[in-house]
Parts: structure tokens; C-alpha cells; sequence
């Protein structure tokens, strides 16, 4: 069980749920080492610190303002209207548009409660990497790592391992993601492109692709315009596409797509998995924190990182479940009723202007609006990917961006990858974002709360007599009352320790460890 929620008094300055300022309190500097409540050394603070609680008590929205040590981002401030819509981004795309056809061969009591589990999975690993942010003060994700493996002196050439391992794999996941969506935009342009060419087809939709996007990657950060507005198009467009869906299926023309021998890994309540895999958490909680400034009104409820995540993955959802039930064994119309089915159609056919529409131009709109959807969503994926380190004499001779350069040139190579090394970096890329968003945030939280020896109010089972000439009668009557009241607010805390454990081992072991033992099992033919 957990015992590391006790609120530290030396690593940062008192809230009011640590410094209970509703009650008296004796001068700090009146204590000797033998008081009721003391301060850790600096040696065993250096080595040892665990930072601020968790944040399970009411407390956290009023601690909200404490300092943070936030290492050099790249990530600038942002409103809370653009990180919803970054929240939101990544769930909409190539597994929200792969699970209308995907997802097909599942009966619908499998692919709704399935959809549900790995929605409500992702709403807690994000939490998870948000109460991790909090306990451990940073908003930077290597700091995080560094946290929880490598605190202390005499470990740098360790934090320096885990800081280029957590970079790397951060900007392969990334790398992975944008040449698996540059790839599946090049085979939607390749069937309308001429046959005789004097080059391949592939090569020239490719390169038209990359020369599009590629002023919009060397974007510097997740503010800026060349950012911001492709992110919101791509959302724009995926809500189109979803339309177009409604329309198609409504009106009895749906087609049915050619067998394109999808990968391994890729079929069923795995694609359902990766739609909800995310990367952006803690880029994001940094970028809204950013936003914050001393002294100022707090800001509203709406506006907080919890109630944005979770808005976000509640629309996505509601974006992705009717598709899923046009495409299952129940027949959709019986789902809803004719009147909501009658104010659909009108509007769609308002919207989409396609009364008199051709399934064939039907079909060709939803190609384009799916290409559009994941090549808009590439900037926002370079602009949060890690710097890479790049020698101090090319730095010197340019300002240009050639950290992000590599990574688009890696990028644009691997998306020529064909056949059989196609499908396994598409398994390498699910695998690896599959660990990112549920394995990685319950390791880490396990860790940190388990096999780390927080610094904690230590407080003896008998009073210690004061040493201090001072001291009266009224000093210890006020130390008494802070300790019943630190063994209240732990006592308030205890269930909820239980249930956070409770769900960060269910994260880890049943869904995780059984995830990887299914793709073992796939990728030797077990099943």
C-alpha cells in the first residue's frame, strides 16, 4: 500500500492544506529536533524528496497555484479552447476513420463496450500523468523519468541514459505516427493520379504530400498559427467526413472497401485501443499552466486540465460511436428513432449539399476529407516532437531548425516502406503507443508511490518535551492539534489511496501485461 501522501514541509512553500492555516500554529524556528514535527536534512532531502500530495483531497484545486519547476520547453502557453483542441486532435484520426471498417467484424456487444473500456482507460491514464505532474512539481516529462529513477547525486551519467532513452522514444513514436499517416495519405492520392508517369506513382504522391505539409512541421511551437489552424481543419474535416458517413449510410448507398490485408495487430478491439492512445499529456498540462499568472484570479472550473481531457475524449467518443454501430451486426435505423433520423438527413443534406449525389462523388469527398484529416494533423505532431542533440558545430553555422529537419527526413523515407516492413512498423507504431498511454503512466506511478521513500512529517508516538525555554503549555496544545489533524486528513485519504492502487495495478497487469500477451499470441500465429 501506498504510504508516500504525507505533505512535505521543506521542498516548496506551505498551502493551506499543509500549513492548516485555519488553526494556530507555534513559530517553526521554536522546534528542536525532538519536536512532534520535524524537518528532514538537507542530504535526505536532496536524495529522498518526494514532493507535494498527490493531489486525492479536496485541497488540490486550491494548491493549484504553487510553484512548479518547469524545465525548458518548447511548448509555449496556450488558452484552454487550443489545448482542448489538441486534447481532442489525436483521437479523431486514423483509428477513428480505420474502426468504421475495422471495428465491422465485430458484434456490436463487443465493439460498444469495448470503445467505452478504452475510453474510460485513456481519461485515466491522462490523470494519471497529471497527478504525476503535480506530485513530482515538473511539467516536462523527462523530469518526470528523472524523478522516479534517478534522484540524488552521483547518478548523472544514469540521468542521462534515461533522459536520451526517454527523447529517443519519444521522437520514434512521433516519427512512427507521420510516416504511417504519410503513407496512408499517399495510397488515397495514388488511386486518382495518372498511370503512365514518368516516375512511380507512389514516389510523386509522396513528395507532392511532404512539400505540402513541410512549411507547416518547422513550426516552433504548438502556438503558432502554422499550427493552430491545420489542427483545427483537420478536426473540421473528420466532423465532414463523419457526415458524409451519416449521409452514405442513411441513404442505403455505404460501400465496401477493398481488402487491404491490414496488419497483424490491426484488426478489431486494437484499433479501438490505438484511437484512444495519446502522448499529449503532460506537453499540454505544461502548455495550459503556462497560462497561470501569480496573483491573478484563479482560473474557472471549466478551464482546469481534468474537465478538458475528459470533454475531449466524451466528444471523440460521440464522434466514433455511430460509426461503429452503421457498420455492426444490428441494423443502425433501429437504433434511433425516425424523427431523429428525419432532422439528420435534412441536415446533412444542407450541409453537404449532395441531394442529387453519385455514391461514386460521395466516395471520392470522403477520401479527400479522410487525406485531409491526417495530413492537418502532422504539424501539431512535429511541434511537440523532442530536440534531438545535433553537434555544437553545425548548431553554430545555422538557425535553422536541424533537429526537426532529421526527423522529417526520417519521416519521408520510412513512408516509402512497403509490403511486409509496412505492417510491421504499423504493429511497431501501435505497440509503442500502446505502452506510451497505458503501461508507461502506471509504471511510473507505482514506482514513485511504492519503491520510493517519500520525505514525510515524521511523528513519534509519544510527545517530546520541549527544550526551549519558550515553550509553554499553549505550544504543545497546538502541536497536539496538528497532529490530529494531519491524522485526519490521511484517514480522509486512505480510501482513495486504495482505489488509485487498485486501478493503476488493474492498468498494469490484467490490461497491459494481457495486451502484450495478445500481441505475442498474434504475431505467432497463436490465434
Amino acid at each position: 500500500m501506498s504510504t508516500s501522501f504525507e505533505q512535505p514541509i521543506t521542498s516548496r512553500p506551505p498551502s493551506r492544506s499543509d500549513s492548516f492555516e485555519d488553526g494556530p500554529r507555534s513559530p517553526s524556528n521554536e522546534f528542536d529536533s525532538e519536536a512532534a514535527l520535524i524537518l528532514v536534512s538537507d542530504h535526505e532531502q536532496t536524495d529522498d524528496m518526494d514532493a507535494a500530495s498527490f493531489g486525492f483531497s479536496s485541497d488540490e484545486e486550491r494548491d493549484e497555484e504553487d510553484s512548479f519547476q518547469q524545465a525548458p520547453s518548447s511548448t509555449a502557453p496556450l488558452s484552454s479552447i487550443s489545448v482542448f483542441l489538441y486534447l481532442i486532435s489525436p483521437l479523431l484520426k486514423l483509428g477513428a476513420l480505420l474502426s468504421t471498417f475495422e471495428v465491422a467484424r465485430l458484434p456490436l456487444k463487443l465493439a460498444l463496450p469495448g470503445l467505452f473500456f478504452f475510453a474510460c482507460l485513456c481519461a485515466f491514464s491522462r490523470q494519471i500523468w497529471y497527478m504525476l505532474s503535480r506530485y513530482v512539481r515538473r511539467t516536462d516529462i523527462e523530469e518526470i523519468f528523472l524523478e522516479s529513477f534517478a534522484r540524488g547525486r552521483g547518478k548523472e551519467q544514469r540521468r542521462y541514459n534515461i533522459r536520451m532513452t526517454v527523447r529517443f522514444s519519444i521522437a520514434l513514436l512521433r516519427v512512427l505516427l507521420v510516416a504511417v499517416y504519410l503513407q496512408s495519405c499517399a495510397d488515397v492520392l495514388v488511386r486518382y493520379l495518372p498511370e503512365r508517369l514518368f516516375v512511380p506513382q507512389r514516389f510523386v504522391a509522396t513528395t507532392v504530400l511532404a512539400l505540402l505539409i513541410m512549411p507547416l512541421c518547422f513550426a516552433p511551437s504548438l502556438s503558432s498559427n502554422l499550427v493552430l489552424y491545420p489542427t483545427w481543419l483537420s478536426v473540421a474535416t473528420y466532423v465532414a467526413w463523419f457526415a458524409c458517413t451519416v449521409y452514405a449510410h442513411a441513404k442505403g448507398m455505404f460501400f465496401s472497401p477493398k481488402e487491404l490485408h491490414p496488419p497483424a495487430l490491426w484488426q478489431g478491439l486494437s484499433i479501438i485501443a490505438f484511437t484512444y492512445t495519446t502522448s499529449h499529456t503532460i506537453p499540454l498540462y505544461a502548455a495550459l499552466r503556462g497560462t497561470y499568472q501569480p496573483g491573478l484570479p484563479k482560473p474557472k472550473r471549466s478551464q482546469t486540465f481534468k474537465i478538458l481531457s475528459l470533454l475531449s475524449i466524451v466528444i471523440a467518443t460521440a464522434l466514433i460511436v455511430p460509426t461503429i454501430l452503421f457498420n455492426s451486426q444490428a441494423s443502425p435505423v433501429s437504433c434511433f428513432s425516425p424523427l431523429f433520423w428525419n432532422h439528420m438527413m435534412r441536415l446533412i443534406q444542407f450541409a453537404l449539399q449532395t441531394t442529387q449525389e453519385t455514391p461514386k462523388a460521395l466516395v471520392d469527398a470522403m477520401s479527400f476529407l479522410s487525406l485531409a484529416t491526417l495530413l492537418l494533423g502532422i504539424p501539431s505532431i512535429f511541434a511537440m516532437s523532442p530536440t534531438l542533440p545535433v553537434p555544437l558545430a553545425i548548431r553554430r553555422r545555422t538557425s535553422l531548425p536541424v533537429s526537426k529537419m532529421a526527423l522529417f527526413v526520417i519521416t519521408y523515407l520510412m513512408s516509402y516502406l512497403y509490403d511486409g516492413w509496412a505492417r510491421a512498423m504499423c504493429n511497431v507504431l501501435l505497440v509503442l503507443a500502446f505502452l506510451g498511454t497505458f503501461t508507461v503512466p502506471a509504471l511510473v506511478h507505482i514506482v514513485l508511490h511504492n519503491f520510493r521513500r517519500p520525505l514525510s512529517i515524521v511523528m513519534p508516538t509519544t510527545p517530546a518535551a520541549p527544550s526551549h525555554p519558550s515553550l509553554n503549555h499553549s505550544d504543545s496544545y497546538n502541536d497536539e492539534l496538528l497532529q490530529r489533524k494531519e491524522r485526519t486528513l490521511q484517514r480522509r485519504r486512505f480510501a482513495r489511496r486504495i482505489l488509485w492502487d487498485i486501478g493503476v495495478w488493474t492498468l498494469l497487469i490484467p490490461v497491459s501485461g494481457g495486451g502484450l500477451v495478445w500481441v505475442g499470441g498474434r504475431l505467432l500465429g497463436k490465434w
